[in-house]
């Protein structure tokens, strides 16, 4: 969801989306939501871009917001790769923030204007005009006044030729359309063959944690442990309460304890 500007006629609204909705996908959905209004006005960018009153329902409407919207295929394979369940969802991610998201900037209403000099007055209906006889006393007083000898004049001293002043700086639905992000995809295959094929290196080392997290499978990827296939051989237990028993020293043959995991040790000696 993006607010809309809260100034402007309705269609000026619409065309601030537009100019930055600038490399969104054409099938990309667009809704438009008025004040007090139950539903939306909806369109596809492509026919938003080709006339923006598409979303327009009442040239009138006070638009307050707007709901930027993708749908894409959904990956059904397993595994990783274009066509999967994870990369289709990390690639629909990734295109959706690089097309739509990051190219977004929220509206900012300008700084208020101060009134031009006079205009207050002028609209409170004040006459400033200057009478005869109030020049005559401004030219009098405006005259320099000499100063009696022996007595300096002190102020503010202009500035010199080679002073430096200081300058301001510079102000510097049924009908919707499947977004494809194969090329993301393609980008996130190429991010784990470059992190597979590194010497040396990880894949976490390549790729952000969420992505690890996400596609890491340990089933898939590790290597049989040594005991797989193999008999376990059974734990010795006590003889007076049948529990696991462990050797305290395993250099003396008469130290047996009660396992940690016993569930009940009782106030016995644990015996083989």
């Amino acid at each position: 969801d993006v607010a809309a500007p809260g100034d402007g006629r309705p269609l000026t609204r619409v065309n601030w989306l537009l100019r930055q909705l600038g490399d969104a996908h054409e099938a990309v959905r667009v809704d438009a939501f008025a004040h007090m209004a139950r539903t939306s006005v909806s369109g596809l960018l492509k026919a938003v871009r080709a006339d923006p009153t598409t979303l327009l329902g009442d040239p009138k409407a006070d638009l307050r917001r707007f709901r930027v919207a993708a749908t894409s295929q959904l990956g059904t394979k397993r595994g990783v790769g274009r066509g999967s369940f994870i990369d289709s969802i990390l690639g629909a991610i990734d295109g959706f923030y690089q097309t739509v998201l990051q190219g977004i900037r929220p509206w900012v209403a300008k700084a208020p204007q101060l009134p031009k000099p006079g205009a207050a007055l002028a609209a409170a209906g004040i006459d400033t005009t200057v009478l005869p006889d109030e020049r005559v006393v401004d030219e009098l007083l405006d005259e320099p006044q000499s100063e009696p000898d022996g007595i300096e004049q002190h102020g503010l001293d202009t500035p010199a030729a080679n002073d430096v002043l200081l300058s301001d700086p510079a102000t510097p639905g049924a009908d919707d359309q499947l977004v494809s992000w194969d090329e993301q995809q393609d980008d996130i295959r190429e991010e784990r063959m470059a992190g597979v094929s590194a010497e040396g290196s990880s894949i976490s080392d390549q790729w952000p944690s969420p992505r690890v997290e996400t596609l890491s499978d340990p089933g898939r990827d590790s290597a049989p442990t040594p005991w797989q296939g193999e008999a376990i051989a059974p734990r010795p237990t006590c003889r007076m309460c049948g529990e696991p028993i462990v050797l305290d020293d395993p250099d003396d043959d008469m130290s047996w304890i009660h396992a940690q995991d016993a569930n009940d040790r009782g106030d016995h000696t644990a015996e083989v």
